[in-house]
């Protein structure tokens, strides 16, 4: 018996509640304990008392919106086997040759990050129709990304003038989409980057600049503040004394208190510990703001050395948790992509996706060994998504009912 068959016969009636879920299955699940007190510390072990909700593990299936300033650029180098990331182009542009040379040719070598913030427009983003494919599709949750690594951020942030309100849509993205999954009772998630390629700090009253390693163990570093070398980088960032307790902390805890998401899906993670980069206090504000009213989940990216060691589920990326597979003793899920992009690639298109039928033996395989599948899908640089993903989703959803 193949995989496919045995999934079939074995998984099927938990996929099949994904798309004939009523919406009362499918609404906020509120807590039972009869307490309101704020339990949860800033503490690992704190935090880790938190038990995961019933919910996050009958959800299945799930949509993760890989878009941003990146978006416009749309590009990766090509690769013929493993992961693309064009969502990290805002930093490859400087300091990967391929990447580097390619955006000399398309946009020219005086074109700097931050040129592409009056491309971003997002005049084709409609949340209605995205929370629509995603119902259709059959999916049970959605994680937009509303920070990624750049720092430019999908919501009207108070802590940065780096944003859709004051820059480039002019607009709040992520409040109209909240609205569209919570209408279609879709759990709604906050994609959050813990670090940022280049902050401005304040010391003893002279501007440096934070910038981020990216390599796993060493150090962030606090260099001289050059006007030269961030010029056209870091358009709208405000300076701070403390990069994680002055604009990390309270960023991500004004986003909770104001959109009220259902998952905490955190990154930037590998670099720094936890206690480093502000996740306990992030994560136990996000637990307390719920505690009492409904039921949340956060991931296990809060500092290095505690993927699958931490958080309500173990997060896996394009198959991660096979090298990982003793540590997986409890709910986890994979975030992959329909092709081997992650972020918006124009050299996509229908040939080099996932078939139907590929990703639902995916979908099955994941279920089966109780995970969940958060399924990339790039939207554009104006913000729709391409054809051939969309159609791609909908044969998925028409399958699973």
């Amino acid at each position: 018996m193949n995989r496919r068959t045995f999934g079939r016969l074995t998984v099927l009636g938990a996929l099949g509640a994904l798309a004939g879920a009523t919406a009362e299955a499918a609404a906020p699940t509120p807590v039972s304990d009869n307490s309101s007190r704020k339990n949860y510390r800033p503490t690992l072990s704190s935090l880790r008392s938190h038990p995961s909700p019933e919910w996050f593990d009958d959800v299945k299936f799930g949509m993760f919106i890989d878009y941003g300033l990146y978006s416009v650029a749309g590009y990766a180098p090509k690769k013929e086997k493993g992961a693309m990331y064009p969502d990290w182009y805002l930093q490859r542009m400087y300091d990967d040759p391929a990447t580097a040379k390619y955006h000399a040719e398309k946009w020219g070598k005086d074109f700097q990050r931050d040129d592409f913030i009056p491309l971003f427009t997002a005049d084709n983003f409609d949340p209605e129709k995205i929370a629509q494919i995603a119902e259709e599709t059959g999916m049970r949750y959605v994680v937009p990304f509303c920070k990624h690594h750049d720092g430019f951020c999908l919501w009207p942030s108070s802590f940065t003038h780096r944003n859709v309100a004051t820059m480039g849509p002019k607009r709040d993205l992520i409040g109209p989409l909240n609205d569209a999954c919570r209408k279609r009772n879709l759990k709604f998630g906050f994609y959050f980057s813990l670090e940022e390629w280049e902050y401005p700090v304040l010391q003893d009253g002279t501007k440096m600049l934070r910038t981020w390693t990216k390599l796993d163990g060493e150090p962030d570093k606090i260099v001289p503040y050059d006007e030269a070398a961030v010029a056209g980088k870091i358009a709208g960032k405000i300076p701070v004394k403390d990069f994680i307790g002055d604009y990390i902390i309270p960023q991500a805890n004004e986003f909770v208190d104001k959109y009220d998401p259902d998952i905490l899906w955190l990154d930037g993670d590998w670099t720094a510990m936890a206690e480093e980069i502000g996740s306990p206090e992030i994560v136990s504000h996000f637990y307390n703001q719920a505690e009492g009213r409904k039921e949340v989940a956060a991931n296990d990216r809060f500092g290095r050395f505690l993927r699958f060691n931490s958080g309500d589920f173990s997060t896996s990326e394009y198959g991660a948790k096979n090298s990982e597979r003793s540590k997986v003793l409890r709910k986890w899920e994979e975030c992959q992509g329909a092709s081997q992009s992650f972020g918006y690639n124009w050299q996509d298109t229908e040939k080099n996706m996932k078939s139907a039928e590929e990703l639902i033996d995916m979908l099955v395989g994941i279920v089966s060994e109780n995970g969940n599948l958060l399924l990339v899908v790039n939207l554009d640089g104006k913000g729709a998504m391409p054809d051939y993903m969309r159609d791609r989703l909908l044969e998925v959803g028409r399958w699973l009912k």
